[in-house]
């Protein structure tokens, strides 16, 4: 899969996750995959993922833009995906916000909130991070490597 883009005014509406990519068996690099104006609501159970990316190769050059809501669910899981732009983000649970294996890097946030303090967050990517995210009005804040 190659630049494919999801804009406009979208309402993902019920269903256990908002988009599920488990792919097991792509041997060749992905990129492009931009999710913009997206409001996720009325999820089906509480195990799910607002985004869950799992690639078998590698997935390159992830935007995230102006994303909202998974209320009583997980946020975002990325394996094997690199440069992820996280931008206008907006988590509204209480569980799992973000988590990334270490396959993961260069991720930037811009204005990223996480609502609820008690969100768990779990950033294994070994370099390649930037700006500040929100858990509960915390902020956490990497600063680009020289």
């Amino acid at each position: 899969m190659t630049h494919t883009t999801f804009d406009g005014y979208q309402a993902w509406v019920g269903g256990n996750y908002g988009l599920n990519w488990y792919d097991s068996t792509t041997t060749n690099t992905s990129l492009g995959l931009t999710l913009k104006n997206i409001r996720w609501e009325q999820q089906g159970g509480t195990t799910g993922y607002f985004v869950y990316i799992r690639h078998n190769y590698r997935l390159q050059q992830l935007i995230l833009e102006n994303l909202y809501g998974a209320g009583d669910t997980n946020g975002f899981y990325f394996d094997k995906v690199d440069k992820i732009s996280m931008k206008e983000v907006f988590y509204i649970g209480n569980q799992t916000g973000l988590a990334t294996s270490s396959t993961c890097n260069y991720i930037t946030f811009d204005n990223v909130f996480f609502n609820d303090p008690a969100t768990t967050m779990s950033i294994n990517s070994e370099y390649g991070l930037s700006g500040t995210y929100y858990v509960g009005g915390a902020a956490y804040t990497y600063l680009p490597k020289p």
